[in-house]
């Protein structure tokens, strides 16, 4: 019987861990691999033209994230900087989105139609720092004038079927 309370004692508990961090957690917006797309770091007519995230620079204190790149995790730090990335542009209405130089994030009103102005690029990472040849297998970013672009998913209206994507 004493065997019996502690097992479900620590179910009870263990639940309640689980849910207790429920609101912590922020829900990730949907979105999709597009693919990876020249930039010119150089140019102010970029593919993408806002900054909206960087977790390179802490002296740019407007876009700074406070948070550092993760070189040792970092699939897990690719997924984390595409979904505040994805947040962040969806709050401010844009359509799609790039990670670039391993740890920004770059978006605009009209990225759904510039992200591909300079062309296509082969320099873009997976989460191995090799080439990013199925971005349907892991996550993506973009090194050095280079953009992996990701386009937002849009959640239908209640009742109005399933979802659809961004054009």
């Amino acid at each position: 019987m004493k065997s019996y309370f502690v097992v479900s004692t620590l179910c009870i508990f263990a639940l309640y861990c689980e849910f207790s961090n429920a609101d912590e957690i922020e829900e990730c917006p949907e979105f999709k691999p597009v693919g990876c797309f020249k930039d010119r770091s150089r140019s102010k007519n970029r593919a993408l033209g806002r900054l909206l995230i960087t977790d390179r620079d802490r002296s740019d204190k407007k876009r700074y994230s406070g948070k550092d790149i993760d070189w040792f995790n970092y699939g897990v730090y690719i997924h984390d900087l595409a979904c505040r990335c994805a947040k962040f542009a969806k709050e401010k209405g844009f359509s799609h989105f790039g990670l670039q130089f391993y740890g920004e994030c770059w978006s605009g009103p009209t990225a759904g139609i510039t992200y591909l102005k300079y062309g296509e690029s082969a320099q873009c990472a997976n989460e191995y720092f090799g080439a990013c040849e199925d971005p349907d297998e892991g996550a993506c970013i973009g090194r050095a004038n280079a953009n992996f672009v990701y386009q937002l998913s849009v959640t239908p209206a209640s009742g109005s079927g399933d979802s659809s994507v961004l054009e």
